[in-house]
């Protein structure tokens, strides 16, 4: 496994954030050290294909970081990854799939449950009923 950063080049109207980075990576453990604003979130962002180089390549194994394939093989955990303490584990599943739905996105699977809706009236009235399979 190879990540290839390539003349990599992110600029913010007059601010410079990443300039020209090119590194091979393969796999083991990094560190990403800079003082405030140096560009490490920004370089983060760019890898993970969350924001799009001005310039310059992102790669894993030739495939491109605009490519679902690539995607299918990152994980990433953002500095502020919407975590909402007043969830239960069943509400937070619930919420994926509502989102997922919303967005076009997966097909609401998420740890081996299907969430599934049901137009019925539920207890409380409401046109919406939740449960698993």
């Amino acid at each position: 496994m190879e990540l290839i950063l390539d003349r990599v080049t992110k600029q913010y109207q007059n601010k410079i954030a990443v300039d020209r980075i090119s590194l091979r990576m393969h796999p083991g453990v990094y560190g990403l050290l800079g003082t405030n604003g140096a560009g490490k979130t920004t370089l983060m962002r760019l890898i993970c294909g969350i924001l799009r180089c001005d310039s310059g390549t992102v790669a894993l194994d030739g495939m491109d970081v605009s490519s679902e394939e690539y995607r299918a093989r990152l994980g990433y955990l953002p500095q502020d990854f919407g975590y909402y303490p007043e969830f239960s584990g069943m509400d937070f599943l619930i919420f994926r799939e509502i989102y997922d739905a919303l967005s076009g996105g997966a097909d609401g699977v998420y740890f081996g449950f299907r969430i599934v809706a049901s137009h019925r009236k539920n207890e409380s009235g409401s046109g919406v009923r939740w449960g698993h399979e």
